[in-house]
């Protein structure tokens, strides 16, 4: 038995429960918007938005063009403000589209609603939803590109394959895990259907449907021609542009220097899924995965923990073999697509507890009404963190900036660090 047998139609009920989702995900995150520029990279993405020019590699050509038009659509507050609800709004519409496929794929709602509360609540995604930064919107590609590679293992056709692979192209536009997503997407197919090997028609059409995914980048080189003031790199050559995309000046900064290493950023990675999910949800994560593994749920195919298990590791090797210091082990925002698939993972964890497992002993057993009782985990998480990630009161980067620059006498130059 497989997805196609076991995927449900979407009832209208709920699409209505997940636009409800979305819109408290939205009125959150909102709430604690922040209204100016934030620390890090966020003037620097910002600033890229404003002028139509060129951050930092990968230079996230998606983020600037759909910064810009929402910038110009939604005339609320300052373009820093605006840039903060654009992350809201992407927030709130991938936690939204979670809900929408766990019951896709055959989850009961008590189930699809904790996956998506344990990622809307999750730090590291929470923290990313009210400031200006790619990771929102990257987190939104990738829950669109996990629809369209499900929608591909119900169907088998080569448009549902092409669908994917375009997908995961845009999403690469953005943050380039994307890219490790289409790996571990080729990975999982392979699995299911060796035999797609022998059509070389359908991986010609998913091959062009990748690339078609990608054409944002072509902005770059057309806007460095315009000399705006952030031109980062100059990328007005092909060369140029491949250093961009392929991040080439990062890769000597990383931590990663043996083999031995792996052993702390390992242990990093997984021991993080606690504090992201609540111990309670990671375990429920694991639970999913043994249960999808071993078959004990009617959603017995291969493809799904195969996809969540390979997107999650890819997202560990990548940032192994690349991320800095801070990156691996202070700032945890580089997971978030490992921690998505988790929280799908915990959903199918909930799923196993339920009645629908008929081969599980009754005492093991949960309700399905008392399955509810389970959002207590994303409602404490909201109560605990809501303090923490409250950004709308925030001033200390613009306070900052402001007074550094008056301080400089006319005609000085500063000169700052990397993307700050």
């Amino acid at each position: 038995m497989n997805i196609a047998e076991e995927a449900r139609p979407q009832p209208s009920s709920d699409r209505w429960i997940a636009a409800g989702i979305g819109c408290c995900g939205f009125a959150v995150y909102a709430a604690g918007a922040c209204r100016t520029i934030y620390v890090g990279d966020s003037g620097e993405l910002t600033a890229a938005v404003y002028l139509l020019g060129i951050p930092h590699p990968s230079s996230y050509p998606l983020y600037v063009l759909l910064g810009k038009l929402w910038t110009v659509i939604l005339p609320l507050g300052s373009i820093a403000f605006r840039m903060s609800l654009f992350s809201a709004a992407c927030a709130a519409a991938t936690v939204a589209l979670l809900f929408l496929l766990a019951r896709r794929l055959a989850l009961g709602r008590p189930a699809a609603a904790l996956g998506a509360g344990l990622l809307a609540v999750a730090p590291s995604f929470w923290g990313e939803a009210n400031i200006q930064r790619v990771y929102a919107l990257g987190a939104l590609c990738l829950v669109a590109a996990l629809w369209a590679a499900f929608a591909w293992e119900r169907e088998r056709t080569p448009r549902r394959l092409a669908a994917a692979a375009l997908l995961c192209g845009l999403g690469a536009t953005n943050p380039t895990s994307m890219f490790v997503f289409a790996a571990a997407l080729g990975g999982a197919a392979l699995l299911v259907e060796p035999g797609i090997l022998r059509r070389g028609r359908d991986l010609a059409a998913a091959a062009i449907a990748f690339a078609a995914g990608l054409l944002p980048y072509v902005y770059l080189p057309l806007a460095s021609r315009a000399d705006p003031a952030l031109d980062w790199g100059d990328p007005e050559t092909l060369d140029g542009v491949l250093a961009v995309v392929f991040r080439r000046g990062f890769w000597e900064r990383r931590w990663l220097e043996s083999a031995a290493d792996w052993g702390a950023i390992s242990s990093d990675f997984f021991t993080s899924f606690a504090a992201e999910l609540t111990p309670a949800g990671a375990a429920l994560a694991i639970l999913g995965a043994v249960a999808l593994g071993a078959g004990l749920l009617p959603l017995r195919s291969r493809f799904a923990p195969a996809l969540l298990l390979l997107a999650a590791l890819g997202n560990l090797v990548a940032m192994g073999l690349h991320g800095s210091r801070t990156d691996l082990f202070i700032w945890h925002r580089y997971y978030i697509p490992a921690y998505l698939c988790a929280a799908l993972l915990a959903a199918f964890g909930v799923e196993l507890l339920t009645f629908r497992v008929l081969r599980a002993p009754r005492l093991l057993r949960l309700p399905q009404r008392l399955a509810w009782l389970l959002l207590v985990l994303p409602l404490v998480g909201f109560a605990t963190h809501w303090r923490a990630f409250d950004r709308s009161r925030y001033r200390i980067a613009e306070d900052y900036s402001r007074q550094l620059l008056a301080g400089l006498p006319p005609g000085a130059h500063l000169v700052a660090s990397d993307d700050n």
